[in-house]
């Protein structure tokens, strides 16, 4: 069997309550929240996405899948199209740098992947995806630190092997190398090592050296990194 998937266009309708100032609106750091998949028919107020029904065909070996971190769906609160939404089952594939969910309707429960171009950003308990371009191609990042001049990102990735066990083909996804990117005002940057922040505090050159030297972390490049970047920022905002 050769890896494929079923993927078949189709037009997923995910009702949504309707929204009313005296019952259902919900303010959360002046964002308004709404509750959906708690009713989803005989509703009158509708959202239409063009989504992807997805089946996986993948024959997994010692549950080694392609989704962040577990295969259960999790309760998210994702900014789809921009509107924010709470309570949403979500389930990140990071073999394929897709966003699923799941909608029950009057045919059963059907597992789709969202449109892209319109998740903005979505929660994975403490992890933050955020969807972002990065020459030329859209991928989701997780901001995993923020300050007063950059963003900094991780991008994961996952390879996959095909194993034989007992005559039956299977596969095995694992982590690979992850990736880091830094935004500032000289755009998105990547870094590969820890002197590749320079280029977004080129000011402070000459202090890197003890910076570097007080906040290296062996074998965690991304705790080197963000130890960096809280003392760059300590600079920038002393200087």
């Amino acid at each position: 069997m050769t890896i494929f998937e079923k993927v078949f266009t189709v037009t997923v309708v995910i009702l949504f309550l309707a929204i009313t100032n005296s019952t259902a609106q919900i303010q959360d750091d002046g964002n308004e929240l709404y509750s959906q998949y708690d009713q989803l028919t005989g509703i009158s107020n509708t959202h239409i996405y063009n989504g992807r029904a997805f089946t996986s065909e993948y024959r997994i070996l010692n549950d080694q899948h392609q989704f962040f971190k577990q295969s259960d769906f999790v309760a998210s609160t994702i900014v789809y199209g921009n509107q924010s939404y709470k309570d949403v089952p979500v389930l990140y594939d990071v073999f394929n740098d897709q966003v699923l969910t799941k909608v029950v309707t009057a045919y059963g429960t059907e597992i789709i992947r969202l449109v892209k171009e319109r998740v903005k950003s979505f929660r994975i308990g403490v992890h933050l995806f955020v969807l972002r371009r990065y020459n030329g191609k859209l991928s989701f990042f997780e901001k995993v630190y923020h300050n007063d001049y950059v963003d900094f990102y991780k991008n994961y990735k996952k390879r996959v092997s095909k194993k034989i066990s007992n005559g039956e083909i299977y596969y095995e996804f694992k982590d690979a190398k992850e990736e880091y990117y830094l935004h500032s005002s000289e755009g998105y940057l990547k870094i590969e090592k820890p002197k590749d922040i320079l280029l977004a505090y080129p000011a402070f050159k000459k202090k890197f050296n003890s910076i570097y030297n007080r906040t290296i972390h062996k074998n965690n490049p991304e705790a080197s990194f963000i130890a960096i970047l809280k003392q760059m920022n300590q600079l920038a905002h002393t200087s």
